[in-house]
């Protein structure tokens, strides 16, 4: 049996094996959370951990309004991919050339990216206090179970969300399939299309690993991500030809190719046509 990074592996094992389509994805999952987690540890943590060293003296957030002992506006920590910077002082902007630019403001956090910058208000009702004395030791105390819990959550969701494509597809790739002479089972095709949405997750791990090590820029990351749907679809398309015919279907095709007497024939039998020859009777006199 071939291997499910195939069009025919992938229909062998949509066919035949049940239980390890669902392992492979959920392994595949686990490779793709790990490489999410990989990336924000390596490029994104450290930013972080920076960044809540150098809160100015006297941080809070109350009243959804953050304030600071005296006005500031200066970035906190930065590279390539993320830059943390906060601003109290509105007389002055702050600029970035980072991928992702976070910026705690006066009265909200503005997210910036390529896309322009998402505003989000701060939470009512809560006093946040941001001076590093008080955040350093909260972080480092439940950093673990964060890291561990974001793990978990992105393990979970790209399993959800792959099954969820799967169920989406499978009304009209069943309806291909048996225009096309084949009369798979829901299951199978669920299972499919589950199958096929593996190896555009493997190219996307494989671009965020680029792109964490630099060798892709965020620009050809999104266009990463925006080809590996449409792979989904084609795989999918391809994947389902390899399918076996039913074999009802085939014999439904060979009857329709039989040619029976035409009843417009108006051309009369000759003798030897008339004449029954019964095969259960004796020879002929």
């Amino acid at each position: 049996m071939s291997f499910p990074f195939t069009f025919r592996g992938i229909a062998d094992w949509a066919v035949r094996l049940k239980t390890g389509v669902f392992i492979n994805t959920l392994l595949t999952g686990f490779v793709a959370a790990g490489v999410v987690g990989w990336f924000v540890w390596v490029n994104w943590l450290p930013v972080w951990e920076t960044a809540i060293m150098q809160f100015p003296e006297g941080s809070i957030i109350e009243k959804q309004v953050l304030s600071t002992n005296a006005p500031v506006s200066e970035n906190l920590a930065s590279n390539h991919f993320l830059s943390i910077s906060i601003r109290t002082d509105t007389q002055k902007e702050i600029s970035s050339t980072s991928d992702l630019r976070v910026i705690l403001d006066t009265s909200g956090l503005r997210i910036g990216s390529l896309f322009g910058y998402l505003r989000l208000p701060y939470p009512a009702g809560y006093i946040i206090e941001l001076d590093s004395e008080q955040v350093h030791p909260w972080w480092l105390s439940r950093s673990f179970f964060l890291y561990l819990g974001a793990f978990t959550f992105f393990w979970i969701g790209f399993s959800l969300a792959w099954r969820v494509l799967a169920l989406i597809y499978t009304t009209p790739v069943f309806i291909l399939t048996y225009l096309s002479g084949r009369r798979p089972t829901f299951g199978i095709v669920f299972r499919l299309n589950l199958l096929s949405l593996m190896p555009p997750a493997l190219f996307m791990i494989v671009a965020v690993i680029l792109h964490g090590l630099e060798q892709l820029n965020l620009q050809e990351f999104l266009v990463a991500n925006a080809i590996h749907f449409p792979m989904g679809w084609v795989i999918v398309v391809l994947s389902a030809r390899h399918l076996e015919i039913s074999s009802l279907s085939t014999q439904d095709l060979a009857k329709s190719k039989q040619v029976g007497p035409n009843p417009f024939d108006i051309t009369k039998p000759t003798s030897k046509e008339r004449k029954a020859r019964n095969p259960f009777s004796s020879s002929d006199h």
